[in-house]
């Protein structure tokens, strides 16, 4: 969530409490720089067969195709062509992208069970039976299932091995372990690459950091650029633009100027299995209603969850902050609203404290929210008394799957 918009939530007329629970959220530290994406391009649809829900009515219930990896589909109506760019997400981009808005996380958790263990990746413990056409159609009909509410036909129109293992894949997801239970999986995969922050702000003259790259998949590398400021090592020597940078290595950034420099972290890297695929809707023209997903509005959008290894470019471009010690910032000055104790009106105005050196990194064109900690505890100073009035007054305030 942006900082404008919870924001906007926090001026509602509300208890005073809440307006104060609203603003000390603002006061949380961030210390992840938002992660970056693998990118790549739909080619077609593979592996799989025609699937019937009932006489004349039927889809194709395939493996799909792109320049990095083969993926499932997780919104049964939602075209894709050629061409068309996916963008690696979370499980939370998917929930947002949903054209049908009724996938949730546990949906995912359960696509993610079944992506890992049945066709292509052919668990041992968990035989599909036919051909790698009947079992991927199948595995695609279980996955509907659970993101459309697709249901196959079972009275003689579809492949009965095709039914079969259907039926046997919804056996292993439902809780009952006498057939047998897929692994569960506490968190989500983890994304290609993103870089954990110390700071997203520092006095000019000092260096920022440090910033500590996470690669995914612990073998591939990848280079840092800098602009408006120097990338340097703990004991402040530069480092080399073409140095490579592994799964854990930091570095810092250097300006002897204010203002802000831009950071860029990129390479080739592996995402793994289970992570989520955003289309950009360039060539399909689906019409969506205005507002869905958190691509293009209006364009269309299939989703996807990749059943493979993915190999592409992931990149992070981010800013970070040099101040000038120098010049004094007059904060603002926020007027507490009034307290009514014992028939007693009371109004303080509060200083706003000016936002702290520690924070975020926020990445260019993603939404992020610096730490304003001394502003939240000095809302949070004010909680007993406006918790006290808010009772006076009879007012009430309102997963990652690591395998």
């Amino acid at each position: 969530m942006s900082r404008s918009r919870l924001l906007c939530k926090c001026v509602k007329p509300v208890s005073i409490l809440s307006s104060i629970f609203c603003l000390a959220l603002l006061a949380l530290p961030l210390s992840i720089v938002p992660a970056s994406a693998v990118s790549t391009t739909y080619t077609a649809p593979n592996e799989g067969a025609e699937v019937f829900d009932g006489p004349g009515s039927s889809v194709q219930a395939r493996v799909q195709d792109t320049m990095s990896g083969s993926l499932y589909s997780l919104a049964m109506d939602a075209p894709i062509t050629a061409g068309d760019t996916l963008n690696e997400g979370s499980f939370a981009d998917g929930i947002d992208a949903d054209p049908n808005g009724t996938l949730t996380v546990d949906i995912l958790n359960d696509v993610y069970r079944i992506v890992l263990n049945v066709y292509p990746n052919n668990n041992s413990l968990f035989v599909l039976g036919g051909s790698d056409d009947e079992k991927a159609a199948a595995v695609q009909s279980a996955i509907w299932h659970l993101t459309d509410g697709f249901s196959p036909d079972q009275t003689g129109l579809n492949a009965s091995v095709i039914i079969d293992n259907y039926n046997f894949i919804l056996s292993w997801i439902d809780g009952d372990s006498s057939n047998g239970e897929f692994p569960t999986y506490i968190e989500e995969a983890e994304s290609s690459l993103w870089v954990e922050s110390d700071g997203a702000s520092t006095d000019m003259g000092t260096k920022a950091g440090p910033f500590t790259i996470h690669i995914q998949d612990s073998t591939s590398f990848v280079n840092v650029s800098v602009t408006g400021g120097t990338p340097v090592d703990v004991n402040d020597a530069p480092i080399d633009p073409a140095h490579a940078f592994h799964d854990g290595d930091q570095f810092y950034i250097f300006s002897s100027d204010a203002g802000s420099a831009t950071i860029t972290v990129s390479g080739e890297v592996d995402a793994p299995p289970g992570r989520i695929y955003i289309g950009d809707g360039t060539n399909n023209g689906l019409n969506l209603p205005t507002g869905v997903g958190s691509v293009t509005a209006g364009t269309g959008q299939q989703l996807f969850m990749s059943n493979s290894i993915f190999v592409g470019t992931s990149t992070i471009v981010a800013l970070v902050t040099f101040v000038d010690p120098s010049v004094v910032v007059v904060p603002p000055v926020i007027v507490v609203p009034p307290v009514i104790v014992g028939g007693i009106t009371v109004t303080r105005p509060v200083a706003a404290a000016a936002p702290s050196a520690s924070g975020s990194l926020p990445a260019t064109g993603v939404d992020s929210t610096f730490s304003l900690l001394t502003l939240g505890l000095l809302f949070i100073g004010f909680g007993g008394a406006a918790a006290f009035a808010s009772s006076k007054l009879g007012k009430s305030v309102q997963h990652r799957v690591r395998d």
